[in-house]
Parts: structure tokens; C-alpha cells; sequence
């Protein structure tokens, strides 16, 4: 939350005040980052500490911690809020007063080992990054499905229950920063991290597509997928080193096992393309698949269905 990174930078800059700046100064500056920070509700802005009231079962970087922002009760916020960068997300109902929200600020010199070493020690620590949350949501989807948002979520271990925490990379500007958002007690843990099925507040106008959704094979990953506005046409964004030969074929293969019958095969340089007819309640479809070369590992991917 960019009023939380405003705190933090007014409350470090009691470290570079002055030495002739009296206690009186020092407590009003830090005084002033915790209005900043507590601005839309009650906040608590700490030094080279965690906030008071974290939970202490959970693992935290072995990295430099800068400060953090803590925030209790209905005001707490429901999301992860630095470490989306800038995605708002929302989690849960109404905040009681048992619900929590907090963003660490840590520095480390080799960001990546770092990064790489506290995942570790999550997983260790029974922590899990959250899996199927479109599926969840019901989204009439086939081909090549929507992407889910990118964040660095992991969802927590049976004895914390409700919880989310977050991690994400300051921006390219600050090689070195990252946070780490914790969101408790607000039903973060029931959208991100159940298995139970997640209605979406405003219904999706896209009709459900008889195409099967395509999952990419080993040594394929889609930089980008998802639906045109009417759901018909979806595409995606690849890169692979296999060859477009081996990339079309793996698709190819998810639509016949989906029980659709080839029709005429086309091919050109830098192009597949393969028409598939399917009847589903006696509507008879006529799907597309065709992927396109963009140079020797980036392909595009296109498929389509129609009825007429």
C-alpha cells in the first residue's frame, strides 16, 4: 500500500535526523508516519521490528528488516497490499476485531537466494501456495484459459488457519528491497486457500466453451492466455524451445482426448493449423487450432469454436 510505504519512509527518516534533534522531535516524527500509515484506520508503525501482535509462529526472512506497518481490528486491511503490487485485492467480510493485516520491509543484499531460501522455510513450515482459484470461481472456460493474477501467495499451515501472506519484490528500482504482507483474521485463508467454491460478485457474460482447457506440457509456458470479450476465441502467449511441430501436436492432443474428430490439416512455414468438429446436445462446433511462430522459442496460440 503506497500510504504504508509513505509511513515507513517518514519513520526511517528518525534515523537520519540530526543528532542534535531533541526526543521531542524524533517522537513527532514518528508520530506523524503512524498518522500517515493509520490514515484510513488505526496503524502501528514499528523500527527493525515486527508489529506488535504478530503472530510469532510465522517464519520470517533472514534479511535486514527495515521497519513494518501493523494495522488491528475493523480497519485492518483485507488483502495483500504491497506485495500485489498494485493489484487490489480484497479478502473476506467485515473485520472484526480479531483480524490483522501487516507489511514488512526488509533490504537483502542477494535478493534472490533470499527469496529463494524463506520459500524453502515456508514449505518446511507446512505453508503452501494456493492452487485452482479460477476453477473455483466457475469460469466457463476452454481452450486456453484466463491467467491468474501473478502474486507471490502462500496460504497457511493447519494450526494458523486464517491467514495469507504475501511476498513481493520492491520495484527495479531498489534492487535489493522486498516485503512481506500478512493478512489474519479476515477470511483471507477461505478465498485463496480452500478447496470450496468461490461465487464471483458480478456474474461473467462468457458462455461455457465445449474446447477442452489446455494445459501446457512439459518445456511449454504461456506468458499470457485467456478469452476474447465472447469467450469463442481464446489465445495464449508461449515460449518453448520443442518446436512448433511438437508445441501444436501436445495441444492437438488434449482436443481429440476430448472427444473431437480432426478434419484437414494445414501447415506453412511458421504456421499449424487443424480444423476438429464436435456435436454436444445436438449442437454441432467447428473448432480451430492453429499456433504461429513468432521467431525460434515465442509462439502464439489461437483457438476458436463457432456453431454456425
Amino acid at each position: 500500500m503506497k500510504l504504508q510505504r509513505v509511513a515507513l519512509v517518514a519513520a526511517l527518516a528518525l534515523t537520519i535526523v540530526p543528532v542534535t534533534a531533541s526526543a521531542d522531535d524524533r517522537d513527532d516524527m514518528l508520530a506523524l508516519a503512524q498518522r500517515i500509515a493509520g490514515r484510513y484506520g488505526q496503524a502501528t508503525v514499528t523500527l527493525h521490528a515486527v508489529p506488535p501482535g504478530f503472530p510469532a509462529s510465522v517464519p520470517l526472512p533472514r534479511a535486514s528488516l527495515l521497519g513494518s506497518v501493523g494495522a488491528r481490528g475493523a480497519t485492518a486491511n483485507g488483502g495483500p497490499p504491497a506485495g500485489s503490487r498494485g493489484i487490489p485485492i480484497v479478502v473476506g467480510g467485515p473485520r472484526g476485531q480479531d483480524a490483522f493485516s501487516a507489511t514488512l520491509y526488509y533490504t537483502a543484499t542477494d535478493r534472490t537466494a533470499t527469496l529463494n531460501s524463506y520459500e524453502a522455510a515456508l514449505a518446511a513450515a507446512g505453508w503452501h501456495k494456493p492452487t485452482g482459484l479460477l476453477a473455483r470461481m466457475n469460469v466457463p472456460q476452454g481452450g486456453f484459459a484466463a491467467t491468474p493474477p501473478a502474486f507471490n501467495a502462500w496460504c497457511p499451515p493447519a494450526a494458523l488457519s486464517d491467514a495469507v501472506l504475501v511476498i513481493g519484490q520492491s520495484p527495479s528500482d531498489d534492487p535489493v528491497g522486498f516485503e512481506v504482507d500478512l493478512a489474519a483474521g479476515g477470511g483471507g485463508a477461505a478465498m485463496f486457500c480452500s478447496d470450496a467454491p468461490l461465487p464471483l460478485p458480478v456474474p461473467i457474460p462468457v458462455p461455457a466453451a465445449p474446447l477442452p482447457t489446455f494445459s501446457p506440457p512439459p518445456g511449454v509456458t504461456f506468458t499470457a492466455s485467456g478469452p476474447a470479450t465472447d469467450g469463442s476465441t481464446t489465445g495464449a502467449r508461449i515460449t518453448s524451445t520443442l518446436g512448433i511441430d511438437a508445441i501444436f501436436d501436445a495441444f492437438a492432443r488434449q482436443v481429440l482426448a476430448g472427444g473431437w474428430s480432426a478434419g484437414p490439416r494445414s501447415s506453412a512455414p511458421g504456421l499449424r493449423s487443424l480444423t476438429f468438429t464436435k456435436t454436444v446436445d445436438g449442437v454441432p462446433y467447428t473448432a480451430l487450432l492453429s499456433i504461429y511462430a513468432l521467431d525460434a522459442t515465442h509462439y502464439t496460440a489461437l483457438a476458436d469454436v463457432s456453431n454456425h
